[in-house]
């Protein structure tokens, strides 16, 4: 058995003794998600849960405390049949992910991405954090941003953040944290074939979303001496070796104002992405912590070695879930994904199913 110790603070209560725990954190759903589910006592007892929507929370594994929010879902029941009480929410940035801009202004000219990205989470009050990888990059000023009619909050910072090669992530802790891909930041844990601690390893590689060639179009800069050819028909392109089939193309119309660098830089990045995304790892492995005590953290590098995929290089991790159930106990799954997937690096993304 584990020594995980799961708690939960609800409004300064604390809850333990759960009977299921799923706990989520994504690179790729920006807010951090959790459900926990126990034993219905309140009915033996004969008082009331005393728990509230919209009340807030905060989950500890073994005291590191994973996600802050609030409460979303109540589930209770009770009978000869069902007898629970299950209770979930998500941390702050939740908000951006459900809602629309409604605020009169929806469109700003010559502003930072920091700016931007102040104006956007202020109005949701969601706290705002870059870290030194990305400081640099979001000190660039866009020309003209536009927030979509019907789009939600989300897509808005997501489609203003990838055409700049900045992440968006929530870490659990209610802030919205822009950053980017460490090449520093190493699990202490290898994954290899053999391992005792891996229960279950799985990859569903697919090439319906891989083009061979992308063709970034978009606007270029205003300059005193532009000409027509450098600002109607800017463009960058970008090819991938692993797609043999020359006819399958993906054309991309940047938003923001371009020069045949960045646009160039622009296809790299959306290459990467597409082909990351087409070569990914799935690993189910025993406890929720590292050898060394560690919790697995999103947006980390992790080595593997796995004979039995065809694997031998480094991954990131982009989603967790951590999970507790008294039929398999306490496990984590892990997603991952090449490293370069969300860089504009000059590589090509393969896997030990390619042909070489």
């Amino acid at each position: 058995m584990s020594d995980n110790v799961f708690t939960v603070k609800i409004n300064n209560i604390n809850f333990a003794d759960f009977t299921e725990i799923f706990v989520r954190k994504s690179m790729e759903t920006l807010s951090g998600i959790a459900y926990f589910k126990t034993a219905n006592i309140y009915l033996q007892v004969q008082r009331k849960l005393d728990v509230f929507m919209q009340d807030s929370f905060e989950a500890f594994i073994n005291k590191t405390s994973i996600i802050k929010g609030e409460v979303e879902l109540i589930d209770l029941a009770y009978g000869q049949e069902e007898n629970f009480v299950k209770i979930g929410g998500r941390d702050k940035t939740g908000i951006l992910v459900d809602c629309n801009w409604t605020n009169s202004v929806n469109e700003w000219k010559k502003q930072t991405i920091l700016n931007l990205m102040n104006i956007i989470c202020s109005a949701f009050d969601v706290s705002l954090f870059v870290d030194t990888s990305a400081s640099g990059l979001v000190t660039k000023k866009i020309e003209s941003f536009k927030i979509n009619e019907g789009e939600t909050v989300f897509q808005s910072i997501k489609r203003l953040c990838s055409e700049n090669r900045i992440l968006p992530i929530s870490y659990g802790n209610n802030k919205l944290t822009l950053t980017s891909v460490s090449s520093n930041n190493f699990m202490k844990e290898n994954l290899q074939t053999g391992n005792f601690r891996i229960l279950k390893g799985r990859t569903k590689q697919s090439n319906i979303n891989r083009f061979s060639e992308y063709i970034v179009k978009g606007t270029g800069k205003e300059t005193i001496n532009k000409d027509l050819v450098s600002y109607l028909q800017l463009y960058g392109m970008s090819f991938d070796s692993v797609i043999t089939n020359p006819d399958r193309k993906k054309v991309h119309l940047s938003e923001t104002e371009l020069d045949f660098n960045s646009a160039k830089e622009q296809a790299y990045y959306i290459r990467n992405l597409h082909a990351g995304y087409s070569r990914p790892y799935f690993y189910t492995v025993k406890d929720w912590v590292q050898s060394n005590g560690e919790l697995w953290k999103i947006n980390s590098i992790i080595s593997v070695d796995d004979k039995l995929l065809r694997l031998k290089k480094q991954l990131l991790i982009y989603q967790i879930d951590f999970i507790y159930n008294k039929q398999n106990g306490f496990i984590s799954k892990l997603y991952l994904i090449d490293k370069n997937t969300f860089t504009n690096n000059n590589v090509t993304i393969t896997s030990g199913f390619d042909k070489r």
